[in-house]
């Protein structure tokens, strides 16, 4: 079995001492691999600490024997401890004076740092007796079968309503179609809406990616426009994918539609009214629904601070966010597809806007348990901040808070975005260093579940900043034995364009593809329709990075192949690769 360069140190300090102490548990190790280990009286125990779970491992003395039990996070170590306080302690083994949860001292002796290793944030420390090892020994043995054989049961927590159309917003801000549909059927697996409400849903998904065709197929149009009740919205939608009006242009590109005698800032104003005094939470939601866009180019700069108040207060008001967090995050969406996705973004009189909205977004989505949404969100304002120079320092901050709140496998790619936005756009060279060692000694404890091209990613990334070349290797080596599967220069990619305003991110992650692919890169960075557009159509594939494109070169896509048409979700080089991998997987399949 292959085990990493921490688990090999950890276990070769166990191993000095049953050599001296109990012969019979030596080890049969090598750097890099251990060997016999099924027949192995803790195997079980063993095995766990390589799969990165919950075991323990006994230090023995004159007349007792120190255990420690070890695990990659406090959240493995608790279960761990919990199943040792049912199978062994108090009966077998005890906690004497300094036993119990230690902190391991990464500067101290070698056993200390071969368990901070493996062990970081703490380990549990017991006690027994030689004359209760077999016992002990027994007991993890059975205890590790048991758990072998018990069936996995996953409870899968039902979602409401609201979350999944707070999702679906969400996607649909990002650009990320998959999730957005992925929310739409999830509402119609759970029943959570009426079928009319969520056709009514898949409408305003295709509208949203110019899907014509789709909503002009679909089966249940004609009832649809039967219905007395149909928003004006989906009406409109369904009349322009059939051609009976114009295509109209996006928010950015018009001015709102006002009902006689309405001023330009009354809506918003309207829904703040609903929201924070509380008059009328249900009507808030619905009038984010049925919206007009607003054309930012039209506010005063009077307006702006008053909109940059107004989040203020929601975000000073702790009982409004715990009551209300999903119509919260429902308008900061709805906002950010006016304010955010425009060709003047970010605009400099804005600033104190983005910071509003940036801190409002991290204090209510840090640290929670899905995808990496809203950790785009978070640094396509910080990014605004850092370009226009205001409050970096506790943008920055905001970051490493959003990281350290869920310092998880599944928010690595965050973390990679981050360190790209840090070291592309903040003034320090070293404001990266941090969250990347940080977060990659998260992914070399999970190595296994990163593919060989992320971690290439990562190694990018360290030398962008700066790092040298054994620190990097250190946290992701290179395996010269194992040749991955690369689906990008399988791929047989001719052409290949990216669609994106911010030039040097773009820049870069054409030079990443050009080193795996023999493709033409052509980098598109016009805020309106031309022959760059006209020349992407021509390509295998288009990298559309949503959120740093204008909807009028979208719209240069009109009837273009979407399967040639990619969505990039984060606006970094790590997010544009990505995407374009998982396209490539996609297309193998």
């Amino acid at each position: 079995m292959k085990i990493n360069t921490l688990q090999f140190d950890l276990l070769s300090q166990f191993n000095n001492n049953w050599e001296k102490y109990f012969k019979r548990l030596c080890l049969d190790l090598s750097i890099g691999k251990i060997g016999r280990l099924e027949t192995h009286p803790l195997s079980g125990e063993i095995i766990n600490l390589i799969k990165e779970k919950g075991g323990s491992l006994p230090f023995f003395s004159s007349g007792k024997i120190i255990w420690c039990t070890m695990a990659p996070d406090s959240s493995q170590l608790k279960k761990a401890v919990e199943q040792l306080q049912s199978w062994i302690l108090p009966s077998y083994g005890w906690q004497g004076t300094g036993d119990g949860y230690k902190i391991p001292n990464p500067t101290g002796s070698k056993f200390q740092r071969a368990i901070t290793g493996v062990s970081p944030s703490s380990y549990f420390r017991w006690q027994s007796m030689p004359e209760q090892y077999s016992a002990i020994e027994r007991k993890l043995a059975i205890r590790y079968q048991l758990e072998g054989t018990r069936p996995n049961r996953v409870r899968v927590a039902r979602p409401s309503l609201y979350e999944l159309r707070t999702q679906f917003n969400t996607a649909l801000t990002l650009g990320d179609r998959v999730v957005a549909e992925n929310a739409i059927g999830l509402i119609d697996t759970y029943e959570l809406d009426k079928a009319l409400n969520t056709q009514m849903m898949r409408i305003h998904l295709w509208h949203h990616f110019r899907e014509f065709e789709n909503i002009k197929s679909c089966h249940n149009l004609p009832s649809l426009l039967a219905q007395s009740s149909l928003p004006y919205k989906i009406n409109e939608y369904i009349r322009e994918a059939t051609g009976e009006i114009a295509p109209k242009l996006e928010s950015i590109e018009k001015s709102t539609i006002h009902q006689p005698g309405e001023s330009i800032d009354s809506d918003w104003e309207r829904w703040f009214d609903f929201l924070i005094n509380q008059k009328d939470i249900e009507s808030a939601q619905d009038w984010l629904e049925e919206k007009n866009a607003i054309a930012v180019v039209d506010l005063k700069q009077s307006q702006i601070k008053e909109y940059s108040e107004f989040w203020d207060s929601i975000f000073l008001n702790d009982r409004l966010k715990e009551q209300h967090k999903v119509s919260i995050n429902d308008g900061i969406i709805s906002f950010l597809g006016d304010f955010v996705r425009e060709p003047e973004f970010p605009r400099t009189n804005y600033a104190e806007l983005y910071l509003s909205l940036l801190r409002l977004w991290g204090e209510m989505n840090a640290g929670i348990n899905k995808g990496c949404e809203e950790g785009h969100i978070l640094l396509e304002l910080a990014s605004a901040l850092f370009q226009l120079n205001h409050k970096i320092d506790e943008v920055k901050q905001i970051i490493e808070d959003w990281w350290e709140a869920r310092a998880v496998p599944s928010q690595l790619p965050f973390a990679l975005d981050a360190v790209e936005l840090l070291t592309y756009q903040h003034p320090d060279n070293q404001a990266a260093t941090n969250l990347w060692i940080d977060a990659a000694d998260q992914a070399k404890r999970n190595l296994q579940q990163l593919i060989e091209s992320e971690r290439d990613l990562w190694r990018t990334a360290g030398a962008r900043i700066g790092l040298d070349e054994d620190t990097i290797h250190e946290y992701f080596p290179i395996d010269q034995e194992e040749s991955p599967k690369d689906f990008l220069s399988i791929a047989n990619l001719q052409k290949v364009a990216i669609v994106c305003m911010r030039q040097e991110q773009a820049r870069v992650a054409a030079e990443m593809i050009r080193c795996r692919t023999a493709a033409n890169l052509f980098l598109i960075s016009s805020k309106v329709a031309g022959t760059d557009t006209e020349q992407a159509r021509s390509c295998d594939v288009v990298l559309f990075v949503w959120m740093a494109t204008t909807h009028a070169v979208f719209r240069a896509f009109d009837g273009f192949d979407r399967r040639k048409l990619c969505y990039v979700q984060g606006t970094g080089p790590a997010s544009i690769v990505r995407a374009l991998e998982r396209w490539a997987l996609d297309k193998s399949n």
